[in-house]
């Protein structure tokens, strides 16, 4: 009979396996499961950080399905997420992928992913600009205002219109 333990070793080894597997569906899934499996607060540290290892691993995949699962699965494990890596996507080829990349770093907090949200702002693509701009709002930062005053004349009316509630969201705030 297995334990507890062994089970959940069993399966964390099948599915870290499994995210070298050729076919780009059974990569994403695995990356979904692992995700779940070390976004347990019971989870083992060490084991988590093994996890996010593997998952890391995956952002740089050929397949863009898989590279945004990846990033998903990351932001579903949370705060072990190492930014560096996770930054590397914001210039992804993919554009949902570089829209969950910048929403992940959002979560992250301002201290951690400000300067790399502002980057963002200059994105070719405008789902892109108005969910960096919409984090910046939320972090609340006064340093982000000339950028957010910038974004008020972007070509696309969302990124004005998310650039207009968060310097809003700021000011409330600051001033």
């Amino acid at each position: 009979m297995l334990t507890k333990d062994s089970t959940e070793t069993l399966a964390i080894t099948a599915l870290t396996k499994a995210l070298g597997d050729t076919s780009p569906e059974v990569r994403s899934k695995s990356a979904e499961s692992l995700s779940y499996i070390a976004s347990n607060p019971k989870f083992n540290t060490i084991q988590c950080q093994a996890i996010v290892n593997s998952l890391v691993q995956l952002l740089d995949d050929r397949d863009a399905t898989v590279r945004l699962t990846a990033v998903k699965a990351l932001d579903t494990i949370g705060s072990d997420i190492p930014i560096p890596h996770l930054v590397t996507r914001l210039t992804d080829p993919d554009t949902d992928v570089r829209i969950a990349t910048a929403k992940t770093l959002a979560k992250l907090g301002k201290d951690k992913a400000l300067h790399h949200l502002l980057s963002s702002l200059g994105d070719v693509n405008a789902t892109v600009r108005a969910t960096a701009v919409e984090a910046l709002g939320e972090f609340g930062v006064e340093d982000a205002i000339p950028h957010l005053v910038n974004t008020l004349s972007d070509n696309d009316p969302e990124v004005r219109l998310k650039s207009a509630e968060a310097i809003g969201k700021i000011g409330s705030r600051s001033f």
